[in-house]
C-alpha cells in the first residue's frame, strides 16, 4: 500500500522538474516548480540552490516579456 508521503514530491523531484521546465524556456512552470522545492524542504540544500533558480526563471521570464 501507497501512504500519502509517498505520493509527494521529494525537494529532489520538484528541482528536477524545475531544471527541466527551465531549459525548455517554460520559466513560469519553472517558478512554480522551484517553489515546490522550496515549499518540500524549506531548510534543506536543495532550497538554497531553487531560490537560485527560482531568481533565474523571474528574471529570464521579465526579459522575455519586455521583448515581446
Amino acid at each position: 500500500m501507497i501512504t500519502s508521503a509517498q505520493c509527494q514530491q521529494s525537494a529532489v523531484d520538484w528541482f528536477n522538474k524545475a531544471s527541466l521546465l527551465q531549459g525548455l524556456g517554460k520559466n513560469d512552470e519553472a517558478i512554480r516548480a522551484f517553489e515546490g522545492a522550496i515549499t518540500s524542504d524549506p531548510t534543506g540544500p536543495i532550497a538554497t540552490v531553487a531560490w537560485a533558480g527560482k531568481g533565474v526563471s523571474r528574471w529570464s521570464y521579465k526579459g522575455n516579456a519586455l521583448a515581446a
